[in-house]
């Protein structure tokens, strides 16, 4: 009996000079580097926790255990394996990074790593290690691929917070997994499986043409996605023509051979085309392309003559054009001048003599003392080509132009005048 109460004594007083010790407690400070395998090796951030692998291989049982300095874990590419107890209790790593050169995960390699919230295998693994990740009651999701076909026992077990598996395969896949005792938590998780694969069913969808904007016809699947072509871009085919037609088309000047259009520019088109009638519009003897200008100007017309003009717009889509509708005027040319053939000074008089044009209707003359005719008197006749002026006074110099006049769809236009001459009567 004394012996039992002296081991009880002895047993006492260890438990109480280690009471306040942790596990921490038997792990040394983490150098700034090392090695931690055989072709593996380490730095250490001791400012940030942050815990960098490289090298070629797999890391060594026991390499991190205890080390609560660690907050961060980036493996990079190239490490094959995750050793036995390799982090094992390391309960504040919050983030672990894993290479798909990793192909196995061993037992305990994470165990107690009740900081750590989340962790992603990649596609590499195939097979995680009894006790792996137990203990890690931080975690809420895990990311596990189609890889991996077995969990080995106790691997995920007390990791009771776990609320979402993101499983890369799908459900069928899932139910294969041989799930060994001690993941009851896996079965209260809910799993997400990646959408099945889509396959585009398009459908033709039409886009009326407007005014200034072509119809098409597009190709839309029920996922909301548009067919596209190699480089990217989105199909539009089946063009339609724009409905509207310039506007504003009128002439902005005429003469006897040649006359001036203008219209109102019209938004996203690619230029416009003219053409021109002189038989009321029945046939249209010739047709201009005036790109992008809301102007042009048709020569070698014949003079006193009425034209019918029109003017539409294009829009060009692969290369080809597709046009709007015509906007119409009809504009006759000024006819065809005169000129003076002779002036004779009389006394107190002047005759004035031009040459006959016989296309035209008549003859405007105007006179005046001032050469740029102001106050200029003025006389028409219709078949006469001369005429004599009389004054009140002689020794007065006298400015003189002709025109001639022409009836066309009712309405009279004037050509041009002659060159003004001039005549002194005698007194």
């Amino acid at each position: 009996m004394k012996r039992v109460i002296g081991l009880i004594l002895i047993l006492s007083i260890l438990l109480s000079l280690f009471s306040g010790l942790s596990f921490n407690s038997f792990a040394d400070d983490l150098p700034s580097s090392g090695s931690c395998g055989t072709d593996v090796y380490y730095t250490f951030d001791s400012s940030t926790g942050l815990l960098t692998i490289s090298g070629r291989g797999g890391i060594n049982v026991y390499s991190f255990e205890y080390q609560n300095s660690i907050k961060t874990v980036v493996i990079n590419s190239g490490v094959t394996s995750i050793g036995s107890w390799a982090f094992y209790y390391c309960s504040k790593i919050t983030s672990i990074t894993i290479p798909a050169s990793v192909t196995s995960i061993a037992a305990y390699a994470f165990r107690y790593c009740s900081s750590l919230t989340n962790i992603t295998i990649p596609d590499s693994v195939t097979s995680i290690g009894s006790y792996a990740f137990s203990g890690c009651s931080g975690l809420k999701s895990i990311s596990i691929p189609v890889s991996v076909t077995s969990i080995s026992t106790y691997t995920f077990d007390n990791c009771n917070n776990i609320k979402d598996i993101y499983y890369s395969g799908s459900r069928e896949q899932w139910n294969r997994i041989q799930i060994a005792t001690g993941n009851d938590c896996l079965n209260l998780a809910t799993i997400h499986f990646p959408p099945p694969p889509h396959y585009h069913s398009y459908r033709a969808v039409v886009t009326a043409p407007k005014a200034n904007a072509v119809g098409y016809t597009q190709y839309k699947c029920d996922c909301g996605e548009f067919k596209k072509d190699a480089s990217g871009k989105v199909i539009k085919d089946k063009f339609t023509s724009p409905t509207g037609k310039p506007s504003g088309l009128k002439c902005a000047s005429r003469k006897a051979t040649s006359e001036k259009f203008t219209w109102t520019k019209a938004s996203g088109v690619s230029g416009y085309q003219l053409q021109i009638s002189a038989k009321g519009g029945k046939t249209w003897a010739k047709t201009y392309n005036a790109k992008t200008a809301t102007v042009y100007t048709i020569k070698s017309l014949t003079a006193g003559s009425e034209y019918k003009v029109r003017v539409r717009f294009y829009i060009t889509k692969n290369a080809k054009n597709y046009y709007g509708a015509w906007a119409t005027l009809t504009s006759p040319t000024l006819p065809s001048g005169t000129t003076i053939s002779k002036l004779t000074a009389k006394k107190k008089a002047f005759t004035a003599q031009w040459k006959n044009n016989s296309t035209v209707n008549g003859y405007e003359i105007q006179y005046s003392k001032n050469s740029k005719f102001k106050d200029a008197k003025s006389l028409k006749y219709k078949r006469a080509i001369k005429l004599t002026i009389k004054s009140k006074k002689g020794g007065k110099k006298y400015f003189i132009r002709v025109r001639t006049y022409k009836t066309i769809a009712g309405k009279i236009y004037y050509s041009e005048w002659s060159k003004a001459k001039s005549v002194t009567t005698k007194k």
